[in-house]
């Protein structure tokens, strides 16, 4: 029990001479001796209902007792506003009134939109009566997908964490779709159309983005293969490249050769170079990677070598109409006796159409150390005849395309002016000498995968060509 307060002594006991309690926690004195105050006590003892409105039965519906509230409890205009000046008038907008107030907006956190178990594996949430399987059954495929596509996008798992889960519903529900009600009863037929896809999922290329060719369900990534096949090439003309035309000074800063050297000096006779691949001198320990191979980097020595010419100034006999507005050119460099050289020249025009694209012989006495490319015994035309060929095509006023292209065109031994490179478009954050590789911008800006070989395979120097265009 309660410790008594006499909170009740100056109130009249409601019962009066007919109070049976002892004690009572009521005054039983006459009015006359009780204090003022009771006088506004008793008219608050004698209240009268609020009148509530019918409501329409509903189940469970609260009584009328339990919702009637009193004429005390309800407050009105004048309370509201009180009760505004105690807190500030800015709390309380001046619009507001009984029955418009509404509650603060909440900002809610944003989740994954598909049920998870308690393991964090999507979960199935169809009607059990209603799926033509057993729902344990699509529930432990559902499983093998998204573990299989959580393995697929572990690089990106980081960035994009509900992915996995994204697709192993879409691509359930893409077998489900596809899958009648006679066949579906069988579940080694579900069975095997999930192993299946599972398969053909684990083949693809682990992605390192959002936009990498291998991300999405087996429809989705058949349907934007199609329509990178079907889709109408778009022509490179020099009024789009007005603004990614290096000048010179960028051309000298990359490493371009402008000006044809006067004169060629060769290294001297027994001298030692670094090892392009190992970093020792030549002639030292064995390169771990096979011989020592070098890239010679001199202008003057690659002159003496193999003497450079100008497309700016060299006259061009052929017809006019053949002379290209814009090409894109790559080359497949291999190690040689003579440095580093080209074996595979190739060439497209603004719509990416082939031009050109030859293996390039040796010269006499220049012998192969390494080399991507299998075999040169088909190559017909040497870097003289190639860059004959060159030059049919290409004009003083011809924009070339490339990549890092003053590599390519210090190997082909040609000088020009009107090059357009996209490792200076894409330019690297820390700046020159470095460089994003041509790989790297292909899947970060074209959802396109080039050179997955390993380094003893090459490149295709088509494939970059076209990149190179394309980006």
């Amino acid at each position: 029990m309660f410790a008594p307060k006499s909170l009740f002594s100056s109130l009249p006991c409601p019962e009066s001479s007919l109070c049976s309690r002892n004690p009572c926690p009521f005054s039983h004195k006459a009015m006359d001796e009780l204090p003022k105050s009771v006088s506004l006590v008793s008219s608050l003892l004698e209240f009268k209902p609020v009148a509530v409105p019918p409501v329409d039965s509903r189940p469970n519906q609260r009584t009328a007792s339990s919702t009637t509230r009193t004429a005390d409890t309800i407050p009105n205009s004048a309370s509201i506003g009180t009760l505004s000046r105690k807190r500030g008038a800015d709390d309380v907008p001046a619009s507001s009134s009984r029955g418009t107030i509404e509650p603060p907006n909440k900002v809610q956190r944003v989740t994954t939109s598909y049920p998870t178990t308690s393991s964090g594996t999507p979960k199935i949430t169809a009607n059990p009566a209603r799926s033509k399987i057993a729902i344990n059954q699509r529930q432990a495929m559902l499983n093998l997908l998204y573990d299989t596509f959580r393995h697929l996008y572990m690089r990106i798992l980081a960035s994009s964490p509900s992915l996995p889960g994204k697709h192993a519903i879409a691509q359930e529900e893409e077998i489900y779709a596809k899958t009648s009600q006679k066949t579906y009863r069988n579940e080694r037929t579900f069975s095997l159309a999930i192993i299946s896809a599972v398969s053909s999922i684990q083949k693809r290329p682990p992605p390192d983005s959002k936009f990498h060719p291998s991300i999405g369900t087996i429809a989705e990534c058949a349907e934007r293969q199609e329509k990178g096949a079907s889709a109408t090439p778009i022509e490179i003309l020099p009024s789009h490249l007005s603004t990614v035309l290096l000048s010179r000074r960028d051309m000298e800063t990359m490493g371009y050769l402008l000006d044809v050297p006067l004169e060629g000096k060769l290294p001297e006779v027994g001298g030692t170079v670094m090892c392009e691949r190992c970093k020792r001198l030549e002639g030292s320990q064995g390169c771990d990677r096979g011989p020592h191979v070098f890239n010679e980097k001199d202008t003057e020595a690659l002159h003496s070598r193999h003497p450079f010419i100008s497309l700016s100034s060299e006259t061009i006999t052929n017809d006019k109409e053949d002379i290209l507005e814009v090409c894109s050119i790559d080359c497949e460099m291999i190690y040689t006796t003579a440095g580093m050289s080209c074996a595979r020249v190739t060439m497209v025009d603004g719509k990416g159409e082939l031009i050109l694209d030859e293996l390039v012989r040796m010269n006499e006495g220049v012998h192969v150390l390494f080399s991507g490319i299998t075999s040169l015994d088909k190559a017909v035309y040497d870097l003289d005849h190639i860059r004959a060929a060159l030059r049919s095509y290409i004009g003083p006023d011809t924009i070339i395309i490339g990549h890092a292209l003053e590599n390519d065109l210090k190997a082909l031994r040609l000088v020009h002016h009107r090059i357009v490179d996209t490792s200076a478009i894409y330019a690297h954050s820390s700046g020159l000498p470095y460089r994003r590789s041509l790989r790297n911008l292909a899947k970060v800006y074209l959802d396109r995968t080039i050179q997955s070989g390993d380094g003893s395979t090459g490149h295709s120097s088509l494939e970059d060509a076209r990149a190179t265009l394309d980006l």
